[in-house]
């Protein structure tokens, strides 16, 4: 019955697991940095000179107290419940000579060896964790590098939660690799940027005010110098085909004296009957009959005429 009361109030802190904002006040207060010194062979340091079953591994803060383990990033807290499934595997492996304030629960256990953990807290613990006290020690990580930053600050200059977190994001650059470590760090959170400032042109304005501000500014901008061909172009308006476009050639003025000159007469070709006749022969009559002589050949129609008319008045004449 006994058991089964301590694995219900055991689960019932389950929710508080890796809930490193929810603190808890202890009777345990350390006025300055401790010293700390690792162990052999394991990747865990623990504090000689403290009355306290006081550790640091993966860069946190381990704390055992009765029956209870806390945790924290700073050497003074403030501290966070840890239920026993989520305390790492190397700090519950520590052997019990490390723990300089012992719980009663430890008097028969050897001190060479880990404390029994599954004999304390029931068997369901161990069958969920079978095989923890057995590793390869040739494996073993290494240790994290201590945040000696802390020892500047002590006293009345420790500082609070929110500080603490600020100072470990510019000093300690090291993030835990131990999956249930992890759990309980919490990094910094990166301040939020300020937001941009609105213009005055941006701002939500009446319409009558806004189409009166941009009238102003139009009014306010100084005129632009215009080029002299822009300017040119805009004064003169230009009609017909592109300048770009060819011109046609003009035609060159007709000649009077060649208007007026009668057209050559034009040569007419022979018959397909008649062929040329060959040099010192005599033609064909019928081609002497429809040949013309020679003068009526330079005559031409015209000079035809005008003998006609020179004979005719000859003859009224006589």
């Amino acid at each position: 019955m006994r058991n089964r009361l301590l694995l219900c109030w055991l689960l019932a802190g389950a929710p508080l697991l890796g809930s490193a904002a929810t603190y808890v006040s202890l009777n345990f207060s350390v006025s300055t940095y401790p010293e700390l010194v690792p162990v052999p062979g394991y990747p865990v340091y623990y504090a000689p000179r403290l009355h306290a079953n006081f550790f640091f591994y993966d860069g946190l803060y381990w704390l055992l107290i009765g029956d209870s383990w806390y945790v924290s990033t700073w050497y003074n807290g403030p501290w966070s419940y840890v239920g026993p499934d989520a305390v790492p595997l190397f700090v519950l492996r520590v052997p019990v000579r490390y723990y300089l304030a012992p719980p009663v629960y430890f008097v028969d256990w050897r001190r060479d060896e880990p404390p029994m953990w599954g004999r304390h807290w029931g068997p369901d613990w161990e069958r969920r964790h079978e095989g923890w006290e057995h590793w390869d020690r040739r494996a073993v990580p290494a240790p994290a590098p201590l945040p000696t930053y802390q020892r500047q600050y002590a006293g009345s200059r420790y500082p609070q939660p929110a500080q603490q977190q600020n100072l470990q994001s510019q000093h300690y650059r090291y993030r835990p690799h131990d999956a249930l470590a992890q759990q309980h760090f919490q990094p910094a959170a990166p301040a939020p940027r300020p937001a941009p400032p609105i213009a005055p042109e941006r701002q939500h304005a009446p319409p009558g005010r806004q189409e009166h501000a941009q009238q102003q500014q139009q009014q306010q901008r100084p005129p632009q110098p215009e080029h002299p061909q822009q300017r040119q172009q805009q004064a003169v308006p230009h009609y017909g085909p592109p300048p770009h476009a060819p011109q046609p050639l003009p035609s060159p003025p007709p000649n009077r004296m060649e208007t007026n000159r009668p057209p050559p007469p034009r040569e007419q070709a022979p018959a397909p009957h008649q062929q040329a006749t060959p040099p010192g022969r005599a033609a064909p009559p019928h081609e002497a009959a429809q040949r013309p002589e020679r003068g009526e050949e330079r005559r031409g129609p015209q000079g035809r005429q005008n003998e006609g008319r020179r004979d005719k008045d000859q003859h009224e004449e006589r």
